[in-house]
């Protein structure tokens, strides 16, 4: 069940950093210190994805994988949460929400438990 919902989550954060970096042109006509955000964040959710799938692929046989994996979801479920707090949206909110079940996922994945 945890590997199920560990691989889903991961493949939405990686649908929603492209979808996120995708449409930065679209909300910012010109590069701007907000479209650099805007574009980080969905650049920072796609990094985060597939350091999972190396997480889960991994198994926990590797201890930096593992330990590197779990900070940063973590510290991205963090990230969103003060996102959220400052700019209630949506999509902050689908961010945090996705970034908690990584987090959770990472941790109770039994694919992912030091062997």
């Amino acid at each position: 069940m945890f590997h199920t919902l560990h691989r889903s989550s991961a493949a939405i954060m990686l649908g929603i950093g492209v979808l996120h970096t995708g449409l930065t042109p679209i909300f910012y006509s010109k590069p701007s210190l907000g479209a650099l955000w805007f574009a980080g964040t969905g650049l920072a959710a796609m990094f985060l994805a597939w350091l999972n799938v190396a997480l889960w692929r991994a198994g926990g046989s590797d201890p930096w994988i593992r330990r590197l994996g779990r900070v940063a979801n973590v510290g991205f479920a963090l990230f969103m949460a003060i996102g959220l707090s400052i700019m209630p949206s949506p999509q902050a909110v689908l961010f945090l929400v996705v970034a908690l079940l990584l987090a959770g996922a990472a941790f109770a994945n039994p694919m992912v438990r030091a062997r």
